[in-house]
């Protein structure tokens, strides 16, 4: 094992090498160039990277940022999450009814999920990770923090972090939306913010339809949310509440035996946060509570025959002190939450879990940054577990940073893999939490001309759980089965076309690419998840301004799973803006090509739909 990991790194290496001095060589030639006005892109303040706030450019990780305005205007969650090479959405239907989310070839159970930095990661299943009450129109922005992240948020934070972060409430406006299209399609969604002296209000309602395109696959998606603001000398208090109702006809989502499966979902999600200044410290305590309700039929045709209820409640505390002195910021906290769950299938469950964590960003000599951590965490079934962790970053020149990662990370068992029993599927109550070591190392680019990003990885995870079986006539068991050693490669490149002429219609050009290659030993049995990564992954988009009113974008998605047929996805969006006024028109799948993303479960072909957006904020 050792040697193995040894040599790939050397690999890894070795290639990194010759990449940095290719690089090099065209960065040099570039500042020289461009001297003193070389404008760095992003330069906006990121947060799941680190547990203090790091500019984008002297990030020591892989982090991702992708905003609506990236992807033509549309605020779309599962859209913008296509934007992302590493990132694998699995959809089981249209409009992220349910979704599955992996990260650099980890499975959806592996996926931290956040709102506004608090945890949303589902007790029962990661099938409901994607159960998200967040409405586009309050997107501000999407960030990706890919590769392990226990030492900054604990359990699940196995094959990255996805922290969704809605837009501070503002002064007073308003936002609406209205979209209609094939398939019986209506949406609508309105935003109303307000301002009371210090006090900021933001309400979102938000509703999506659809008759569905092939039988039993109609939707109907209800979304509220209301976000405060109060402004203190001292620094700002928030609250959060939302809401968010899902019905919609599962079209094969478990067993092909059974097309006309049912499923509603409630979630509800209370969000308290504060940011309080003390002279040289920082505190940031959250308090959140999450409930899940899900209420499953397996035939439609027959409710009563076979029916699933679920009903999930999570709530913690967590408490962060950051202290920054003589050019050294440390942080450390810890939080305390538990977990329960109340299922005529599963039985009645209750868990409590906490921890303690430490972060440090040192800075020995000029351009260097080390940043060295640990989570200290337990749970009630699981003792006292170290994992920690470190990122160092190394600035070459103006623009150019290396960066190199290692870490170790956990994720527990859902109630699903613990105590789920029926004919075809058997949990097990004696699962162990899974955990991995993960390397990485990468060199990013920043100019006005754009960005590039190459890093390199490789997992090494242990004790993982997968569904297995010796054959297709047994039923399929839970097991800490799996060893797996996961390599990775992932370039991302985007050149801003305006800034070379002003007198191009096209505006950027984005290629992103990622190729996983994974050694498994699941002991000789049939694997259901472990074994159905993507192998290669394939995302380019291109942006035009067409005239100072009129805006297109056009991606294209190559997508090869290990298992799969691959397949090439092409979207476009044209919107016309004039004042506060867009008219919108999209494409999904233009040119109507048949392919899922789970199992046999099929996935809408060309789906047109056109809008109106008008916004009358300030």
């Amino acid at each position: 094992m050792i040697t193995r990991n040894f040599s790939r790194l050397v690999m890894i290496g070795c290639f990194l090498t010759v990449a940095l001095t290719l690089l090099n060589i065209s960065v040099r030639a570039e500042v020289v160039a461009t001297g003193d006005s070389l404008i760095y892109e992003m330069n906006d303040l990121v947060v799941t990277a680190s547990r203090h706030p790091v500019l984008y450019h002297d990030l020591a990780r892989s982090i991702v940022v992708l905003s609506p305005d990236q992807a033509g205007g549309s605020s779309d969650i599962e859209t913008l999450l296509r934007y992302a090479a590493g990132v694998d959405i699995r959809r089981r239907g249209a409009s992220g009814v349910q979704a599955d989310i992996g990260i650099r070839g980890g499975s959806f159970e592996q996926t931290l999920v956040l709102i506004d930095g608090s945890k949303t990661t589902d007790a029962q299943t990661g099938h409901h990770n994607f159960d998200l009450p967040v409405s586009g129109a309050e997107i501000d922005r999407i960030e990706i923090l890919k590769g392990p992240a226990a030492r900054l948020y604990g359990p699940n934070a196995f094959g990255g972090v996805i922290n969704i972060i809605t837009r501070p409430p503002g002064p007073r406006g308003a936002r609406a939306e209205m979209t209609v299209g094939e398939n019986g399609l209506f949406e609508q969604s309105y935003v109303l913010t307000a301002r009371d002296g210090q006090i900021h209000h933001r309400a979102v309602i938000e509703r999506r339809l659809s008759t569905g395109y092939q039988d039993n696959t109609e939707y109907d998606l209800l979304t509220l949310a209301y976000r405060n603001g109060i402004e203190m000398p001292s620094g700002q208090v928030g609250l959060s509440v939302r809401y968010g109702d899902k019905q919609f006809g599962a079209h094969r989502f478990y067993s092909d035996r059974f097309p006309d499966e049912w499923e509603a979902t409630e979630t509800l999600f209370l969000q308290a946060d504060a940011e309080l200044y003390r002279g040289p410290l920082v505190l940031t305590p959250k308090l959140f509570y999450r409930r899940h309700k899900d209420d499953f039929i397996l035939d439609r045709n027959r409710p009563d025959w076979y029916r699933n209820r679920h009903s999930t409640d999570q709530y913690g505390l967590e408490f962060q002190t950051g202290l920054t002195t003589a050019g050294t910021v440390l942080n450390f906290g810890g939080e305390l939450s538990g977990e329960q769950i109340k299922s005529a299938s599963l039985g009645d469950h209750y868990r409590l879990k906490g921890g303690l964590f430490f972060e440090a960003q040192l800075s020995p000599i000029e351009n260097l940054t080390i940043v060295p951590g640990a989570t200290l965490y337990r749970y009630t079934d699981w003792d006292w577990r170290l994992w920690p962790g470190v990122d160092i970053g190394y600035r070459l020149s103006r623009g150019l940073r290396l960066y190199a990662a290692a870490g170790r990370s956990f994720r527990v068992p859902t109630y699903t893999e613990l105590y789920y029993q029926s004919p075809a599927n058997m949990g097990n109550a004696d699962l162990k939490p899974e955990k991995s070591w993960t390397y990485e190392i990468g060199l990013k680019h920043q100019s006005r001309w754009g960005q590039n990003e190459i890093s390199v990885f490789v997992r090494d995870g242990q004790d993982l759980i997968d569904w297995v079986r010796p054959d297709s006539l047994s039923a399929w068991q839970v097991q800490n089965a799996a060893s797996v050693i996961t390599t990775g490669f992932e370039l991302s490149t985007r050149l801003n076309v305006n800034r070379l002429s002003g007198n191009l219609p096209l505006s950027s050009v984005g290629l992103r690419y990622q190729f996983l290659d994974s050694d498994h030993s699941v002991q000789c049995l049939q694997s259901k998840y472990i074994a159905d990564h993507l192998r290669h992954q394939l995302i380019g988009d291109l942006d035009w301004r067409w005239s100072g009113a009129i805006r297109q974008n056009l991606t294209v998605r190559y997508l090869d799973r290990l298992t799969d047929d691959d397949y090439l996805i092409i979207d476009t969006r044209l919107a016309w803006k004039v004042s506060k006024l867009e008219i919108f028109a999209e494409a999904s799948n233009l040119f109507n090509v048949a392919y899922s993303e789970v199992g046999t479960i099929p996935m809408p072909g060309r789906w047109l739909k056109a809008g109106v957006r008008l916004n009358l904020s300030n």
